[in-house]
C-alpha cells in the first residue's frame, strides 16, 4: 500500500509540474501576442535566442536576433502596421523535462495585404 501511495503522490506532483509548465508556455505566447499588438519589436525579438533563425509565413528569413528584430520592424511598419494578435495553444507534447513541441494558433487581425 505504501508503494502505491508514493507512486500516486509522485504522479500527482509530476502532473502539477506539467500543468505549471503548460501555464508558462501559455503565458509566453500571450506575452508575445501582446508585444505584437503593441508593435514592440525589441520585446518581440527577445523571444528568440541570439543565434536563432526565423522563417515567417511569407518565407522571409532572418538569421540571429538582430535580423529578426529588423524583420519585425519592417513588418510592423508595413503589412502588419496596426494589426493585433491573439495566440492559443492547441497541443503541448513534452520531450523530457525542459523541451516541448507546441502546436499553437495565431490569429492576426487588421493587417494590410500587399496590394493595399
Amino acid at each position: 500500500m505504501k508503494k502505491l501511495l508514493v507512486f500516486a503522490v509522485l504522479v500527482m506532483s509530476m502532473t502539477a509540474l506539467a500543468g505549471e509548465k503548460d501555464q508558462a508556455i501559455n503565458k509566453l505566447l500571450t506575452d508575445f501576442a501582446q508585444s505584437w499588438t503593441k508593435a514592440d519589436v525589441k520585446t518581440m525579438a527577445s523571444f528568440w535566442s541570439e543565434d536563432a533563425d526565423l522563417i515567417n509565413p511569407m518565407n522571409v528569413r532572418a538569421n540571429g536576433r538582430a535580423e529578426i528584430e529588423k524583420l519585425f520592424e519592417r513588418e510592423t511598419g508595413q503589412v502588419f502596421k496596426g494589426s493585433t494578435m491573439q495566440m492559443s495553444v492547441e497541443k503541448i507534447r513534452w520531450i523530457g523535462d525542459d523541451y516541448a513541441f507546441v502546436d499553437a494558433q495565431a490569429d492576426v487581425q487588421n493587417f494590410t495585404d500587399p496590394s493595399g
